[in-house]
């Protein structure tokens, strides 16, 4: 059965430049999704942490997970992700939390 592809990636932008038809196998390898699961695999697979580092407040909050950091921050897991497998990033994010914040990850 034929499948719609967005060829940025993000799901919430149904601009009609931005779809394709294709099929199911070329959907799943498309762009970043099999590197991107790969890595969500290895996060949950370890014991790692989210440091999410408020920077007006100069405090640290650990999250176990990308999604509980999403949820303190109101910064999508995309982004999370980004910063914390990209260290050229800068990282650098505004939040509902009324401060720019920053992750990192800290394997324990």
């Amino acid at each position: 059965m034929p499948q719609v592809n967005h060829k940025d990636e993000n799901k919430t932008n149904n601009n009609v430049a931005n779809l394709e038809w294709c099929d199911a196998t070329y959907n799943l390898n498309y762009g970043n999704r099999s590197k991107i699961a790969s890595e969500h695999r290895k996060f949950k697979g370890g014991n790692n942490k989210i440091n999410i580092f408020v920077l007006n407040e100069n405090k640290t909050i650990i999250a176990n997970t990308i999604s509980e950091a999403e949820h303190i921050t109101g910064v999508t897991r995309m982004k999370i992700r980004t910063s914390i497998n990209d260290i050229n990033k800068s990282g650098r994010y505004s939040s509902k939390l009324n401060s720019y914040v920053s992750f990192t990850i800290q394997t324990i």
